[in-house]
């Protein structure tokens, strides 16, 4: 819980204990990491 605007613009900053900020960081590597998997074994299978 926050007591003010402050409080709560610094809590969900990009900064340590920020842990959704976080999970949404590592979800979008994950994507970029499968898809580039998915490139690489489509390439694979084409030659």
């Amino acid at each position: 819980t926050t007591d003010d605007v402050g409080q709560a613009l610094e809590r969900a900053g990009t900064g340590e204990g920020n842990k959704g900020f976080d999970a949404a960081v590592t979800a979008l590597e994950m994507v970029a990491t499968l898809r580039e998997l998915e490139r690489q074994l489509a390439a694979a299978e084409d030659t």
